[in-house]
């Protein structure tokens, strides 16, 4: 078995569909080894023929429940790296949903309480800087979704109008005869 000399950087030039995190994906789960292999460039060509296809996405998600769809998709734009961040963004997320304030002090306590994390102050300074930064993804995709909504609703809202208009027009006419 011939080890090829490829770096990261390399794989990821040659192999455009291709993240950092894909590869190391693939490495933990022992897909390909790093060093890389003939055999495992041959698995690289395979993969990235239907990586991010449409169609190779909709074969594998068509065997979940809808739930389960939707719980990939939130986890998804969570942007979580982590069970610690995806549990934040859902607790974050919920918070807001049902229109609670979302207080930094109690999710650190949450946090130290649910991961058994050690209460220092680098433990406490790192949670915040978590917590800030998925408070302001949950407001930023909040207000997309407002955004959407209001936008369907104004359209929705036209429309209404001028079925109305016509269809007054209409009787209008039919009195007047």
């Amino acid at each position: 078995m011939q080890l090829l000399d490829w770096k990261l950087e390399d794989i990821l030039k040659h192999y455009k569909k291709f993240k950092p995190k894909d590869i190391k994906f693939f490495i933990s789960k022992k897909i390909i080894e790093f060093p890389l292999t003939g055999e495992d460039l041959i698995k690289l060509n395979a993969l990235h023929k239907i990586w991010r296809s449409k169609k190779a996405l909709a074969l594998q998600l068509k065997n979940f429940s809808r739930q389960h769809r939707e719980r990939i998709l939130k986890e998804s734009y969570s942007g979580a790296n982590s069970r610690l961040e995806q549990w934040l963004y859902t607790r974050i997320a919920n918070l807001k949903e049902s229109g609670k304030k979302v207080y930094a002090e109690q999710l650190i306590k949450e946090v130290i309480r649910h991961f058994n994390l050690k209460n220092t102050k680098k433990t406490e300074k790192e949670l915040r800087r978590l917590i800030r930064n998925i408070k302001e993804r949950v407001r930023y995709q909040v207000k997309s979704k407002e955004q959407k909504s209001n936008k369907y609703n104004k359209e929705k809202q036209k429309s209404n109008q001028y079925n109305q208009t016509i269809c007054k027009g209409n009787h209008d006419d039919s009195q007047n005869r």
